[in-house]
């Protein structure tokens, strides 16, 4: 697994919090989403934002961590972390993927890491479906209180045009391609035939989904999903890449939508993710 992972930490003292930020703060693969001493709060959290997985503190008085699991989303996995050996078996129950003692060591939690990354590699292999509404990003805007729903997998990719951010989604690129085809097609067919074609009117062009917030914002957003920034005025959903060429990618399904990126040193993760492979092995 090459993406970097995401978490958030759950531990109702914070000096505990603190040490588990300075043990992670190596880790260049993993992402802190967000601390948090009230589990409430947390639970919140995830049901409005994905993360891969918890590092959860087991004994909480408003909410314990074995209470806290049965209460996230399911596709979310846990770390557990205590100053008690005693809750090992509780917590293996849960299905936790590792079980740390207080205070954490760096060494230990990269072993917890390690098995983290083949935990949610064996769950994709597995090729388990997941909720389709579990990933997705909630836009704000135009219009003031309007709201509208996107699944990540319908993201292809977000532009920022003048003062919006646009969302581009592939059930609508589909249809642009096909009219872009379309018209190809006919001006070709009229130049074998000699006939004069006149320059076709320029129709609405399809302009994505608007929203408010701005292209660094929704960076912060889907930071550590398929979502990178490859330009500075745009983020591309990997899933949907098919070829990089000449400071330019092609896009899945799409032939005759092109995507420019920027220089290497300015997007690096966009780069690094084109030099990596993922195989059973990895």
């Amino acid at each position: 697994m090459k993406r970097k992972l995401t978490l958030i930490i759950v531990d109702d003292e914070q000096p505990a919090i603190d040490h588990a930020l300075a043990a992670i703060t190596p880790f260049i693969d993993l992402i802190v989403k967000g601390t948090f001493t009230d589990p409430v709060e947390a639970l919140k959290f995830l049901r409005k934002n994905h993360v891969d997985f918890v590092l959860l503190d087991i004994e909480m008085p408003l909410v314990d961590g074995l209470s806290f699991t049965l209460q996230m989303p399911p596709e979310v996995k846990v770390i557990f972390c205590t100053a008690h050996r005693q809750y090992a078996i509780d917590a293996y129950d849960r299905e936790a993927v590792d079980y740390l003692l207080k205070p954490i060591q760096r060494k230990r939690f990269s072993k917890a890491v390690t098995r983290m990354k083949r935990a949610l590699t064996a769950e994709a292999q597995s090729q388990v479906p997941i909720r389709n509404d579990y990933y997705y990003f909630m836009i704000k805007g135009p219009i003031r209180y309007h709201r509208t729903k996107i699944n990540f997998d319908e993201i292809v990719y977000i532009e920022s045009r003048r003062d919006h951010t646009h969302f581009f989604l592939i059930s609508d690129l589909r249809k642009e391609n096909k009219r872009r085809i379309e018209q190809e097609i006919r001006q070709q067919r009229a130049a074998e035939a000699g006939i004069a074609v006149a320059k076709p009117a320029p129709g609405k062009a399809y302009e994505g989904i608007p929203c408010v917030l701005t292209l660094q914002h929704v960076m912060e957003i889907v930071n550590g999903s398929t979502l990178m920034q490859i330009h500075k005025s745009i983020i591309l959903n990997t899933d949907y890449f098919r070829t990089y060429a000449a400071k330019s990618v092609t896009l899945k399904e799409l032939k005759t939508i092109k995507l420019p990126t920027g220089a290497r040193r300015g997007y690096p993760e966009f780069f690094e993710w084109m030099n990596n492979h993922n195989s059973p092995n990895d």
